[in-house]
């Protein structure tokens, strides 16, 4: 039924260690990594001045000056944010004050801005708030051609020259 081998364990002899002819060598072309992170102002805290990241920005805090980001730039409903924003997306959920230039720019249900939009795409979903003025930015259209804008209607607004906003402008 059961079958034990009785043969002894050979032993083998140990073979000679050969050594590497050639050991790797250490590449030193090799750059770090740069990580994008994201920053978040929390709820409670109060900045003033130019906050700039190279990842996404959350605000749930208040932010008193100007906001840039590359890629996202997020409004919390509790957040607060007066000033510029510039950024490729801006969510806003929260209340902003001021001019937002980005490729798109969605207002939320619990959102409200008031200032001037200058995107490429805007929507405003049901319970959204904007007042003030929305500008398209054309495929190939430079930034400084949308604040040179921005710029002749501060000077009209304080000339209180209102109605000349609508002069002459051809995406409108």
């Amino acid at each position: 039924m059961f079958s034990f081998d009785k043969r002894k364990n050979s032993v083998e002899e140990p073979q000679e260690s050969s050594e590497i002819s050639n050991p790797p060598e250490l590449v030193n072309s090799v750059s770090p990594v740069r990580v994008k992170k994201d920053t978040f102002i929390a709820q409670g805290t109060q900045l003033t001045g130019k906050v700039a990241a190279d990842g996404n920005i959350t605000v749930e805090g208040h932010i008193e000056g100007d906001v840039q980001c590359e890629n996202t730039i997020r409004v919390e409903h509790i957040g607060k944010v007066k000033g510029e924003m510039k950024s490729q997306q801006i969510v806003i959920n929260g209340y902003v004050e001021g001019r937002i230039y980005a490729h798109t720019i969605t207002i939320l249900a619990q959102g409200k801005m008031v200032g001037d939009i200058f995107s490429d795409e805007l929507s405003i979903e049901k319970g959204g708030i904007f007042l003030g003025q929305s500008n398209q930015l054309k495929q190939g259209q430079h930034s400084q051609e949308a604040l040179a804008y921005a710029e002749k209607a501060d000077d009209l607004i304080e000339g209180g020259n209102i109605m000349a906003l609508v002069e002459n402008n051809p995406s409108a």
